[in-house]
């Protein structure tokens, strides 16, 4: 137990370089909530496996918690950058295309979309 904060610190770092090398912005957003991701993933699995009544519940829960994971990144993180390359759009309108485009992204992960 006591090299359990060592290795905690290590594999928080590790995660972190792994975000920042991502090649867009999208990818380091993903890339930030993948533990989100993966832990509620889990959730859903283990209620499968169970046959659960609450398998669509999980689900729902688990993509909604991802999406709001990286779009709360985006609005701290990329939000400001991207109204001031886009005069005339409200912040309203900024968070409906980011909205799509990680949507878009997500489900077509090969696209070259992603590069902005």
């Amino acid at each position: 137990m006591k090299h359990f904060g060592e290795l905690f610190f290590l594999v928080v770092a590790a995660w972190f370089v792994w975000v920042l090398f991502g090649a867009t912005p999208h990818t380091r957003l993903r890339r930030a909530c993948d533990p989100v991701a993966w832990t509620t993933d889990s959730f859903t699995a283990f209620s499968r496996a169970t046959n659960s009544d609450y398998t669509y519940d999980l689900n729902y829960a688990s993509n909604t918690l991802d999406y709001r994971c990286q779009i709360f990144l985006w609005d701290y993180f990329y939000r400001a950058s991207f109204l001031q390359r886009h005069p005339g759009i409200t912040k309203k309108q900024a968070d409906r295309y980011e909205v799509a485009h990680l949507y878009y992204v997500q489900h077509n992960p090969q696209s070259t979309v992603t590069k902005r």
